[in-house]
């Protein structure tokens, strides 16, 4: 007992230490949360101040966003005087801990193993995107944290020992939590669900807790589909519309590169299912926590892999949509080895149990390069995301016009712009924009555009040249290599949504749409200047709309606060 009593502890102080250094990473990182963040962020501030779920203040309310109870916890923390970015800090590191509790509690029974069955998890630290994701400001974390949850409270249900109420009540909430977090949690729930109802057959009180758990997770389900409709008027939120992909498979690619970056979790995943008993046991033989889990986790893994083939990964930095997968197949490795050690511990080959260590510290030594970057990371000053950046800087000169509840801005990033800035914000992307949403018939979407009154336009296209009708008759567009490169999709560097947007599209009628643009730039707005991002990407160009009332003061303002004015722009390349 005293030498497992120092394991433990030993092995607690390995995972502090990692998860301490992770957090402070996360902290000195906060400077990198990227655009989209902006969005929860504007949502739970309006939801703060009494104005419901809206993304502007004077517009219906809207579901622009795809993580409801993030939205809830960050306006929590504001209410509580915490910033958002801060909020959102503190939710992705509390997930952190969650995530790492979960993998403790997993293996109390492995005994004198248990610093074995905790190796798993140490691999987690040892990738490079856990800091990432911790530090960006969204849901990735918490959802991540939510799903290993949900598998847990399932495995339980299929395997305690005697189920209880308790336990189909428990299974119920963390699987709603789940899709209230992000709705793709409904099909991993549901996933879920359907392997326990295949482990529990034939067993009657398993069978009738299962009943109980899928109706309140159902129930639950019906009382937020009937919150939407009287809310938004509408079941799906706007990314849906965008992430789809209609009935292509668009993130293959993306879901591909994820199982190669991360073969060793993957096929820790594998063995432990193929040598789970939940394929060939007897209705006899009792069914461990632990290989119950093994299962779930992998009929989970298999229906994730396909949705995150079948969406669009635009903005999908560090497996952004697949990496929820990361903890839960290493919490399903930790569970397993779990097992082992407690089948080792009782048999003679439990005086062997100081190979744990050892592979525990084999586990560590795999996370001490990240680890030691982290450090170095520490020592240089925070970094800032170059393009989140530039979107604020922009926001805060339109702010501090002091009109800024007066204007109406149009652009498509629509984060952390409009959040800095305070303005009505129109979105052609129409992920937070209802009017532009492609749920809207086109009908309403043209009058709705018909009926604008714009002030400030950020756009990626420069005007058309004076006089110029075409985009081949205009010397400086068609001698530009960043429309050409970029705009056009023949950078094979570019978003990788729209360069799929723009596959088997003919390249003159790439031109002509790229050239109404910038034709309806040149008629409609005065070309302020360019805000600089240091990146060969998108570029953002800033315009005062001709018809505002405010136009010769935006314009005089704005001049002032563009890091290259319209004189100076080079429409050919990219400033560095």
């Amino acid at each position: 007992m005293h030498a497992r009593r120092w394991l433990d502890l030993g092995a607690l102080f390995v995972l502090a230490s990692l998860l301490g250094l992770v957090v402070a990473g996360a902290v000195h990182d906060r400077g990198m949360a990227v655009d989209d963040a902006y969005i929860t962020f504007r949502y739970a501030d309006n939801l703060q101040q009494g104005l419901g779920l809206r993304w502007n203040a004077d517009s219906p309310p809207c579901e622009g966003y795809t993580n409801f109870t993030y939205v809830l916890g960050l306006a929590a923390l504001r209410a509580l005087g915490l910033a958002p970015l801060d909020g959102a800090l503190l939710l992705a590191n509390l997930s952190l801990v969650g995530i790492v509790a979960l993998a403790w509690s997993a293996t109390r029974g492995a005994g004198r193993w248990r610093a074995l069955a905790l190796a798993p998890i140490v691999l987690l630290f040892a990738t490079d995107t856990l800091e990432v994701h911790a530090s960006r400001g969204l849901e990735t974390c918490l959802f991540a944290f939510l799903a290993s949850l949900t598998v847990t409270a399932q495995a339980r249900l299929a395997a305690a020992a005697a189920t209880r109420r308790r336990h189909a009540v428990a299974a119920a909430a963390a699987a709603t939590l789940l899709f209230l977090t992000r709705p793709d949690g409904v099909l991993l729930a549901s996933c879920g669900f359907v392997a326990v109802a295949w482990l529990v057959r034939g067993e009657r009180q398993r069978w009738r807790h299962l009943l109980l758990a899928v109706a309140v997770w159902l129930a639950a389900g019906l009382v937020y589909a009937a919150f939407k409709l009287a809310v938004f008027g509408y079941l799906l939120p706007n990314a849906f519309y965008m992430k789809s992909g209609g009935g292509r498979f668009q993130g293959i690619d993306e879901t591909l590169a994820f199982v190669r970056a991360f073969p060793l979790p993957l096929a820790l995943l594998l063995l432990a299912a193929a040598a789970s008993p939940c394929w060939w046991r007897p209705r006899t033989r009792p069914l461990g926590q632990h290989d119950a889990f093994a299962f779930l986790a992998t009929v989970v893994t298999v229906a994730w892999l396909a949705y995150s083939a079948k969406i669009v990964h635009e903005i999908g930095y560090a497996f952004r949509f697949a990496w929820p997968l990361l903890p839960l197949v290493l919490l399903a490795a930790c569970r397993s080895l779990s097992g082992i050690g407690a089948r080792l511990e009782a048999c003679r080959l439990g005086r062997a149990w100081p190979i744990a260590p050892v592979a525990l510290l084999l586990a560590l030594s795999a996370a001490l390069p990240q680890q030691r970057a982290l450090l170095a990371q520490l020592r240089r000053p925070p970094p800032h995301d170059p393009y989140t950046s530039m979107f604020l800087r922009l926001g805060e000169a339109i702010r501090d016009t002091g009109i800024a509840p007066q204007l109406t801005l149009y652009c498509t990033h629509a984060g952390a712009t409009p959040w800095a800035a305070g303005a009505h914000h129109v979105d052609r992307a129409g992920l937070v924009d209802d009017g532009y949403c492609l749920r809207t018939p086109l009908a309403e979407r043209a009058r709705y555009e018909a009926n604008l009154r714009l002030d400030v336009i950020s756009w990626h296209l420069f005007p058309a040249a004076p006089g110029a009708t075409d985009f081949d008759g205009d010397g400086r567009a068609s001698s530009s290599s960043y429309l050409r490169q970029w705009c056009l999709g023949l950078d094979p560097g570019m978003d990788t949504g729209l360069r799929k947007a723009l596959e088997g599209r003919d390249l003159g009628d790439r031109k002509r749409d790229l050239y109404t643009e910038m034709l309806f730039l040149r008629e409609v707005a005065t070309f302020v200047g360019e805000m600089r991002t240091g990146q060969r990407r998108w570029r953002t160009f800033v315009y005062v709309a001709k018809t505002s009332p405010h136009h010769d003061r935006l314009v005089q303002h704005l001049s002032r606060r563009v890091d290259i004015p319209a004189a100076n722009v080079d429409f050919d390349g990219w400033p560095q």
